[in-house]
């Protein structure tokens, strides 16, 4: 009898931990989809963001090295813009790419998202892009980042010297001057 006592116990037990983990887990993943709605808010598409022919928005942003930026500065003639979030697993795939296409003596700027996590992934992602081009480190919301409608990353654009759009996508191959040859 102690034996069936002993099973009912330790199979009680059991049930409590996978009730306590089952817990925990749902816990987890609401402050992941609460992340997740931060960077993308519920309900919204790509539509949100500027399509060819649309002008980019008025912003004023500061670089890592202290230069001030705004949507006149930024765009003095064919601009590449690129944003970029550093617990986005796509950025970590399409940033390689970006720097290595884009022209050398192409005008460049990179606005890397802030989101409050991953500190160590934003900071190394900015030293990758600091060597090629200024970078903007803006949070959800941030002007820079409304300016082009930003709500999904990676997102890219190709200016022109007005601030007009010319092509603009989620992969460097939606970009048809940095597609491969």
């Amino acid at each position: 009898m102690s034996l069936l006592t002993g099973a009912v116990v330790l199979l009680a037990m059991a049930c409590v931990a996978n009730l306590l983990l089952l817990v925990a887990v749902l816990r987890r993943l609401r402050e992941h989809q609460e992340r997740l709605d931060a960077v993308r808010p519920i309900g919204d598409t790509d539509e949100t963001e500027l399509a060819p022919g649309q002008q980019i928005g008025g912003f004023t942003a500061t670089t890592t090295s202290g230069d001030e930026v705004d949507q006149q500065s930024a765009v003095a003639g064919t601009t590449y813009v690129g944003f970029f979030s550093p617990t986005c697993p796509p950025c970590h795939e399409q940033l390689p790419l970006f720097l290595e296409r884009l022209p050398q003596d192409a005008r460049t700027l990179a606005v890397v998202l802030d989101d409050g996590d991953s500190p160590q992934e934003r900071a190394e992602m900015v030293t990758r892009l600091k060597a090629r081009t200024p970078v903007v480190i803006a949070r959800p919301g941030d002007e820079i980042v409304q300016a082009f409608g930003v709500s999904a990353y990676p997102a890219m654009f190709v200016l022109d010297g007005d601030g007009v759009v010319q092509a603009g996508g989620h992969t460097v191959a939606s970009l048809p001057r940095l597609q491969a040859v």
